[in-house]
């Protein structure tokens, strides 16, 4: 049966040949969401961070279980998938798959040094002066990009099962009729390579923002993120989370919040996977420019 999506799992994941409903439940629901985005990308060439997949869209995206073949267990779905969709979440698998089949070295404390970094060239005025504007113009030749990242990110957090299992292994395979057959066969080390490569957070280009703070507040759970201001763009009229390091620039901030002027500052997108979406996407405050 081709235009097909497989979902196997196997090792402890499987004991006896059954699953358990906890382990359907942790991972389901991720693989409906990286089908959806695909579908919506396939469908708009588009997808912007917090999108929902329209109802009308539904009947392209939903996937029933047809069979469950036991052995390890093995879900392959039916579903009506949007033309192409598929192809597209192969091809967007594909790459950083393969790279999680070699050696992954990714250093701790990254996004971290790229502040520390981007604050420096700021101080020194050493930074290109390219706006929102200017990034939102040239997205275009991007759009892909932020797609693979988001479904990318929902695929990771299927595996996390995996991670946190030494004798877990969940396989994705695609039956496609351009493609043909494809297994994506995760066992803990490859779940944890994959993640290193797909979900490392950094630092893109520092870009020039403007518009309004709509709100500060202390954030518990992030650690190096201590506290974040929602930012309303005068350019797209879009709300963002921005990112706030340190109380010295939440005090900055602060000072503006809930009053009805721009602020212009620099602030630099957080990227998954080299890509973010430059309208809602997290912003981290780097300075505000005089």
């Amino acid at each position: 049966m081709r235009n097909e999506i497989i979902l196997t799992y196997d090792g402890t994941l499987a004991p006896s040949q059954f699953v358990s409903l906890r382990t359907l439940s942790y991972t389901l629901p991720h693989l409906q969401r990286a089908i959806d985005k695909t579908v919506y990308f396939q469908e708009r060439s588009d997808l912007r961070k917090y999108t929902s997949l329209p109802e009308e869209l539904h009947v392209h995206a939903d996937l029933y279980f047809n069979e469950v073949i036991r052995g390890s267990l093995r879900i392959p779905f039916i579903s009506e998938l949007l033309e192409g969709v598929p192809e597209l979440f192969t091809k967007i698998l594909e790459n950083p798959y393969e790279r999680a089949a070699g050696e992954v070295e990714v250093r701790r404390g990254l996004l971290r040094t790229d502040l520390e970094i981007t604050k420096e060239h700021a101080r020194l005025d050493n930074l290109e002066g390219r706006t929102q504007e200017d990034v939102v113009r040239e997205e275009r030749k991007h759009k892909l990009d932020y797609a693979r990242s988001a479904v990318l990110h929902d695929v990771n957090n299927l595996l996390s099962v995996v991670r946190s299992d030494e004798g877990a292994i969940i396989s994705l395979s695609t039956d496609t009729q351009k493609l043909g057959y494809r297994e994506f066969y995760f066992d803990r080390s490859r779940a944890y390579k994959f993640s290193k490569i797909t979900n490392t957070k950094r630092l893109a280009d520092p870009v020039i923002y403007t518009g309004k703070i709509k709100g500060v507040e202390e954030q518990r759970n992030n650690s190096m993120f201590k506290y974040a201001a929602k930012f309303l763009s005068s350019h797209t009229n879009q709300e963002s989370k921005l990112l706030i390091a340190d109380i010295d620039d939440a005090l900055k901030i602060s000072a503006h919040n809930l009053k009805d002027e721009n602020v212009v500052f620099w602030g630099a997108p957080i990227a998954l996977f080299d890509a973010f979406d430059p309208v809602r996407g997290d912003v981290v405050f780097i300075d505000f420019i005089s």
